[in-house]
């Protein structure tokens, strides 16, 4: 996930890798099948497989972890706006709202089509 940040992937292929784990088709704890979803999005497969048989990213994974952990998490799913609001657990649409509304601010009227 940090590489593919770094290389303006992020978001494609936490999307893809989490569709394929929440429809049976992708082993997240898989390298080959992590190389195959990152170079579905563009990434280098075999720079993801050197990463995932090293520890070059761990720093920046447990310092991940420990923040989600300093915002509450304790399971999914945990949604973070902008890294100030968190959001436990699953909610209705309109709470996602507010939550967002929280972060940016109101949405001026006349502007949502």
């Amino acid at each position: 996930m940090q590489y593919a940040r770094e290389q303006g992937h992020g978001h494609e292929f936490f999307s893809r890798a989490q569709d394929g784990f929440f429809t049976g088709t992708l082993n997240p704890f898989g390298p080959d099948a992590l190389a195959e979803t990152a170079e579905s999005v563009g990434l280098d497969a075999q720079r993801v497989r050197e990463i995932l048989a090293n520890d070059e990213y761990a720093d920046r994974v447990h310092a991940d972890r420990r923040e989600a952990l300093d915002m509450g998490a304790s399971g999914v799913p945990f949604i973070v706006f902008d890294r100030r609001v968190a959001a436990p657990g699953a909610h209705k649409v309109a709470a996602y709202g507010q939550l967002l509304e929280q972060v940016a601010g109101p949405v001026p009227s006349g502007s949502v089509a």
